[in-house]
């Protein structure tokens, strides 16, 4: 049987360190834990790394860190998800500054 998938955008890799929201850590490091014991495969894609290169040094070094602990598989960026992208941005799921990338 096929394990499921899950897209880890940047936000919830910010999570796994968040010093504000104790439940929202909680959450994800539950949801960490349980890709560790191998429950689902994960992705991200070439947005993720650029917003995460993008954050301050600190946060920058736990994130990347835990992207190489857990190692995401990285999708390749294709057509369908510019169109996707040019669509959530259209519908103000996503700003501008990410149709860039």
């Amino acid at each position: 049987m096929r394990k499921p998938r899950l897209y880890i955008e940047t936000s919830v890799w910010g999570f796994l360190f968040d010093d504000v929201n104790s439940e929202k850590r909680a959450a994800t490091k539950r949801l960490f834990a349980e890709i560790e014991d191998g429950m689902f495969e994960i992705f991200i894609s070439e947005a993720v790394l650029i917003e995460v290169d993008a954050s301050p040094a600190e946060k920058w070094n736990l994130i990347r860190s835990a992207i190489d602990e857990f190692k995401p598989v990285l999708l390749d960026e294709t057509d369908d998800i510019d169109s996707l992208l040019d669509e959530y941005v259209k519908i103000g799921i996503l700003t501008k500054n990410i149709q860039a990338i």
